[in-house]
């Protein structure tokens, strides 16, 4: 789920998909959601940039070059509430391997960055492809308008997906599915009965996370839980808490710690809390919106948690259960004048975690120079966290995708930083684009790659440049990954006024010159178009562990919009260069 962020707020629509024996019926339910506000990048080439200069801030608030603190708003702790595990149910069959070679693009050869999409033999080759969740598996407001299967699903999907050297663990929206790495399927299961969040009319769910943390060998996975508004008589001044869960071994299939995670801030939905996790802390950030009986009343600003990771894994924990052993948290914020500050994935040892995320006061806005870089240090209750500004290129905001028969329709013009990861003193952050393609005349959604490097505590951007796949194509939402050898994969869709919204991959070898890719493959190619407007908010992407060479990928791409809405795709790859 998508808000919109000021000074602007626009509304959309969350749409529902029903099914009678007449057929499909697409209706809308106006909830609080909107599209997500944000600007984007735009520029050829690679930048190396430096620290910025200072830059005011709307309310006032001036970040420097240097690193500024940011003081520590609340300090608790949660119990464990639950043991869970995620319930039985049956799960679709494995539909096979996916395509194994396949550029799309009127010109693969050509894009934003001159000559960076090399000709000859491709250095990775896709594997084994899992048909993932779809919009008849998630269902917008369980239980209730359904159970398991419930035949309501919503847009858009939020795509998120994380592996290990044994499983894979897929997550959109309201459904989660487990598989072993070889494709076989292990649970497919309703978020809201592995939860156990509240119910009633006006409650929901949204906006899931998954991880795995190589380290502890562990699983992390959060949600949104929305508690039923003005209709809530339990809690009264809570429109909104997270629930995080934690597994209790290195398979996801089985037993679970769960915490509630409170918000602090009264009557405030925390939209979008996405997971990062390090050596020793796990950190949710979110957008608070004032919210209460399906009303938004305007944005309220940046807010994270910082937990304490080896409590909530109940290391150390003297109770076998682990249900009375508590975790620290620190909370930051909330923050007006910063928006969808988004946490890294963290690959090997990672005694930091950082975060970064770019100001969208508003769709389309040009100019935007800054990243916002933060750096969470140590362990609750003594965490520390500094921002420091970075100059990236100017930004603009993309258009709206094409689709055949129904050109500028996709929803791509969210331009927050959707993706982020780190390993060795590097950093990667992606983000959708706008950009004018080589050969083309018109302004084309595209995807922003930014890298800053983070040795000995010195912040630099590295490369800062644009990706397309074709003039006459529109890219968007990226997923990003990297194997041990520092080689970046990047998943996406794309759509063309030729092309129904699909879903392709490609390859930034660490050993390449900086702005130079793979051409792109297509992954799994569209055959409908995507008719109610809104986009998944992302994609996903991890390595595997299991082999150095592996990664794994998700993303949303459209089958059948009548009998699905969306459908979703979990990719592998192997590296080869």
């Amino acid at each position: 789920m998508a808000l919109a962020i000021p000074t602007r707020v626009e509304w959309s629509c969350l749409r529902l998909r029903t099914l009678d024996f007449s057929g499909s019926l697409v209706v809308s339910v106006l909830l609080m959601t909107a599209i997500g506000n944000g600007v984007v990048l735009y520029g050829f080439g690679v930048f190396d940039g430096t620290a910025a200069a200072s830059v005011p801030r709307s309310n006032g608030l001036v970040l420097h070059a240097s690193a500024v603190s940011l003081p520590s708003s609340l300090l608790g702790s949660v119990p464990v509430t639950a043991v869970i595990t995620p319930p039985e149910t049956v799960g679709p069959a494995n539909p096979g391997t996916a395509s194994q070679a396949s550029p799309h693009g009127k010109n693969p050869g050509s894009g934003p960055n001159t000559a960076t999409l090399p000709s000859g033999k491709k250095q990775y080759q896709t594997g084994l492809g899992l048909e993932g969740i779809n919009g008849a598996e998630s269902a917008c407001f369980q239980p209730v308008f359904g159970t398991n299967n419930s035949p309501f699903g919503c847009l858009p999907p939020d795509v998120t997906m994380s592996a290990s050297s044994q499983f894979v663990m897929e997550e959109v929206n309201t459904a989660g599915k487990i598989w072993t790495t070889s494709g076989q399927v292990v649970k497919f299961f309703t978020l809201t009965d592995f939860f156990t969040v509240p119910s009633g009319a006006g409650c929901f769910l949204t906006d899931p996370q998954v991880y795995f943390d190589n380290g502890t060998q562990r699983w992390f996975t959060s949600i949104l839980s929305v508690t039923c508004g003005a209709l809530n008589t339990q809690q009264p001044d809570v429109s909104s808490q997270i629930y995080l869960g934690v597994s209790q071994t290195s398979d996801p299939s089985g037993s679970w710690f769960e915490y509630v995670i409170p918000n602090p801030l009264p009557l405030n939905l925390a939209d979008q809390p996405f997971l990062g996790v390090n050596d020793h802390v796990v950190v949710i950030s979110t957008n608070q919106f004032l919210y209460s009986a399906f009303v938004v009343d305007g944005f309220t600003g940046a807010y994270f948690w910082v937990l304490d990771k080896l409590a909530l894994e109940q290391v150390g924990c003297t109770n076998p259960a682990g249900l009375f052993c508590s975790v620290t948290f620190q909370t930051f914020g909330p923050f007006g004048n910063m928006a969808s500050i988004h946490p890294a994935h963290s690959y090997g040892p990672s005694p930091t975690e950082y975060m970064a995320g770019v100001f969208p006061p508003s769709h389309g806005e040009s100019g935007v120079d800054t990243l916002n870089f933060f750096a969470v240090d140590g362990t609750p209750p003594q965490a520390t966290v500094s921002i420091t500004n970075l100059t990236i290129r100017p930004m603009a905001g993309p258009p709206f995708g094409d689709q055949p028969g129904m050109p500028q329709s996709l929803e791509t013009n969210d331009g927050r930083i959707t993706t982020g990861v780190y390993q060795d003193d590097v950093t990667w952050w992606g983000a959708n684009a706008g950009c004018t393609v080589p050969g083309g005349s018109s302004l084309r959604s595209c995807i922003r790659l930014i890298e800053v490097t983070t040795t000995s505590g010195t912040y630099a951007v590295a490369q800062d440049f644009d990706f397309s796949s074709g003039k006459d194509e529109d890219v968007y939402f990226p997923g990003i990954t990297l194997d041990p050898a520092g080689d970046l994969t990047l998943t996406y869709a794309f759509s063309s006024l030729t092309t129904d919204p699909s879903m392709a991959v490609t390859l930034k070898l660490a050993s390449q010159t900086k702005g130079v890719l793979e051409p792109p493959t297509v992954v799994v190619p569209g055959k409908d178009t995507e008719q109610g407007g809104r986009y998944g908010d992302y994609c996903d992407a991890s390595p595997s562990y299991s082999d150095p060479r592996e990664v794994w990928l998700a993303c949303e791409y459209i089958a059948n919009f009548n009998d699905f809405i969306w459908n979703t795709h979990v990719q592998q790859l192997f590296v080869v260069g």
